[in-house]
Protein backbone atom coordinates (compact mmCIF):
# COMPACT_ATOMS: atom_id res chain seq x y z
CA UNK A 1 0.00 0.00 0.00
CA UNK A 2 1.34 3.20 -0.96
CA UNK A 3 1.71 6.31 1.53
CA UNK A 4 -0.37 7.72 0.04
CA UNK A 5 -3.53 5.40 0.25
CA UNK A 6 -2.96 4.94 3.76
CA UNK A 7 -3.47 8.62 4.45
CA UNK A 8 -6.67 8.92 2.09
CA UNK A 9 -7.93 5.96 3.76
CA UNK A 10 -7.64 7.76 6.99
CA UNK A 11 -8.65 10.91 6.14
CA UNK A 12 -11.74 9.35 4.32
CA UNK A 13 -12.82 7.98 7.74
CA UNK A 14 -11.71 10.99 9.63
CA UNK A 15 -14.66 12.16 7.19
CA UNK A 16 -17.28 10.33 8.42
CA UNK A 17 -16.71 10.29 11.66
CA UNK A 18 -16.60 14.39 11.35
CA UNK A 19 -20.09 14.09 9.81
CA UNK A 20 -20.96 11.84 12.07
CA UNK A 21 -19.81 14.53 15.50
CA UNK A 22 -21.19 17.42 13.34
CA UNK A 23 -24.47 15.99 13.28
CA UNK A 24 -24.56 15.83 16.69
CA UNK A 25 -24.38 19.75 17.27
CA UNK A 26 -27.80 22.10 16.84
CA UNK A 27 -28.38 24.34 13.96
CA UNK A 28 -26.27 25.98 12.19
CA UNK A 29 -23.39 24.69 14.32
CA UNK A 30 -23.76 21.17 12.49
CA UNK A 31 -23.46 22.85 9.07
CA UNK A 32 -20.15 25.30 10.19
CA UNK A 33 -18.47 22.53 12.01
CA UNK A 34 -19.36 19.79 9.08
CA UNK A 35 -18.30 22.57 6.29
CA UNK A 36 -15.41 24.20 7.71
CA UNK A 37 -13.95 20.41 9.29
CA UNK A 38 -14.78 18.83 5.19
CA UNK A 39 -12.94 22.15 3.89
CA UNK A 40 -9.73 21.06 5.98
CA UNK A 41 -9.78 17.37 5.30
CA UNK A 42 -9.58 17.82 1.99
CA UNK A 43 -6.89 20.38 2.22
CA UNK A 44 -4.83 17.69 4.03
CA UNK A 45 -5.92 15.36 1.37
CA UNK A 46 -3.96 17.64 -1.19
CA UNK A 47 -1.11 18.00 1.50
CA UNK A 48 -0.78 14.23 1.68
CA UNK A 49 -0.96 13.71 -1.84
CA UNK A 50 2.02 16.57 -2.18
CA UNK A 51 3.84 14.70 0.02
CA UNK A 52 5.53 12.30 -2.46
CA UNK A 53 6.57 9.37 0.38
CA UNK A 54 8.35 6.63 -0.57
CA UNK A 55 7.22 3.39 0.27
CA UNK A 56 9.51 2.01 2.98
CA UNK A 57 8.70 -1.72 2.52
CA UNK A 58 7.91 -2.60 6.22
CA UNK A 59 4.07 -2.97 5.63
CA UNK A 60 2.79 -6.40 5.78
CA UNK A 61 -0.42 -6.74 3.96
CA UNK A 62 -0.91 -10.34 5.69
CA UNK A 63 -0.73 -8.63 8.98
CA UNK A 64 -3.03 -5.38 7.64
CA UNK A 65 -5.63 -7.87 6.82
CA UNK A 66 -6.14 -9.68 9.93
CA UNK A 67 -6.07 -6.36 12.03
CA UNK A 68 -9.14 -4.98 9.87
CA UNK A 69 -10.94 -8.63 9.79
CA UNK A 70 -10.57 -8.30 13.84
CA UNK A 71 -12.07 -5.25 14.26
CA UNK A 72 -14.60 -5.73 11.97
CA UNK A 73 -15.52 -8.97 13.70
CA UNK A 74 -15.14 -7.39 16.79
CA UNK A 75 -17.93 -4.35 15.74
CA UNK A 76 -20.10 -6.55 14.40
CA UNK A 77 -20.23 -8.73 18.01
CA UNK A 78 -20.03 -5.34 19.63
CA UNK A 79 -23.10 -4.33 17.82
CA UNK A 80 -25.20 -7.49 18.36
CA UNK A 81 -24.53 -7.35 22.11
CA UNK A 82 -25.64 -4.22 22.82
CA UNK A 83 -28.85 -4.59 20.94
CA UNK A 84 -29.32 -7.58 22.61
CA UNK A 85 -28.56 -6.13 26.19
CA UNK A 86 -30.83 -2.59 25.20
CA UNK A 87 -27.55 -0.76 25.50
CA UNK A 88 -27.55 0.62 22.06
CA UNK A 89 -26.76 3.80 22.84
CA UNK A 90 -23.09 2.95 23.53
CA UNK A 91 -22.34 1.87 20.43
CA UNK A 92 -21.00 4.82 18.43
CA UNK A 93 -17.70 5.58 20.98
CA UNK A 94 -17.96 1.58 21.55
CA UNK A 95 -17.49 1.35 17.81
CA UNK A 96 -14.37 4.12 18.71
CA UNK A 97 -12.56 2.63 21.14
CA UNK A 98 -12.53 -0.61 18.72
CA UNK A 99 -11.29 1.17 15.95
CA UNK A 100 -8.73 2.65 18.01
CA UNK A 101 -7.25 -0.15 18.90
CA UNK A 102 -7.16 -2.07 15.45
CA UNK A 103 -4.68 0.75 15.12
CA UNK A 104 -2.11 -1.41 17.37
CA UNK A 105 -2.69 -4.31 14.66
CA UNK A 106 -1.64 -1.57 12.22
CA UNK A 107 1.24 -0.95 13.89
CA UNK A 108 1.75 -4.75 13.92
CA UNK A 109 1.84 -4.76 10.57
CA UNK A 110 3.76 -1.17 9.53
CA UNK A 111 5.58 -0.33 12.34
CA UNK A 112 5.04 3.03 11.97
CA UNK A 113 4.59 5.15 16.06
CA UNK A 114 1.83 7.33 14.38
CA UNK A 115 -0.25 3.87 14.39
CA UNK A 116 0.38 3.45 18.38
CA UNK A 117 -0.52 7.20 18.64
CA UNK A 118 -3.50 6.86 17.09
CA UNK A 119 -4.56 3.91 18.81
CA UNK A 120 -3.70 5.80 22.12
CA UNK A 121 -5.80 9.05 21.27
CA UNK A 122 -8.66 7.32 19.77
CA UNK A 123 -9.19 4.85 22.88
CA UNK A 124 -8.67 7.67 25.15
CA UNK A 125 -11.46 9.93 23.28
CA UNK A 126 -13.96 7.23 22.90
CA UNK A 127 -13.49 5.59 26.69
CA UNK A 128 -14.46 9.27 27.71
CA UNK A 129 -17.52 9.53 25.52
CA UNK A 130 -19.17 6.37 26.84
CA UNK A 131 -18.91 7.90 30.10
CA UNK A 132 -21.53 10.84 28.80
CA UNK A 133 -25.17 9.67 28.65
CA UNK A 134 -26.03 6.92 26.04
CA UNK A 135 -27.31 7.85 22.93
CA UNK A 136 -26.90 11.87 23.97
CA UNK A 137 -25.92 14.40 21.12
CA UNK A 138 -23.21 14.84 23.45
CA UNK A 139 -21.63 11.54 23.36
CA UNK A 140 -22.21 11.36 19.43
CA UNK A 141 -20.40 15.03 19.44
CA UNK A 142 -17.71 13.76 21.81
CA UNK A 143 -17.01 10.61 19.68
CA UNK A 144 -17.58 11.53 16.93
CA UNK A 145 -15.92 15.39 15.86
CA UNK A 146 -12.69 13.66 18.87
CA UNK A 147 -12.21 10.50 16.62
CA UNK A 148 -12.23 12.69 13.22
CA UNK A 149 -10.05 15.45 14.85
CA UNK A 150 -7.43 12.21 15.90
CA UNK A 151 -7.41 10.57 12.49
CA UNK A 152 -7.05 13.85 10.52
CA UNK A 153 -4.32 14.81 13.03
CA UNK A 154 -2.13 11.95 12.40
CA UNK A 155 -3.13 10.55 9.10
CA UNK A 156 -2.91 14.21 7.41
CA UNK A 157 0.13 15.77 8.94
CA UNK A 158 3.66 15.01 9.07
CA UNK A 159 5.94 12.58 7.85
CA UNK A 160 5.80 8.65 9.00
CA UNK A 161 8.60 7.34 11.88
Amino acid sequence: MSPFTGRAIGLAFATLWLLLGAGALPLPWRYVVGGLGVAAIIALVIRAWRMNERRTGLFRMGRYRLSVALEFGAIAFTSYLLMKTGSGGYLIPAVGVIVGLHFIGLWWAGGGIQYLQLAGLMTVIDSFALLLPPGSASMQAVAGLGSAAALAGIAGTGARR
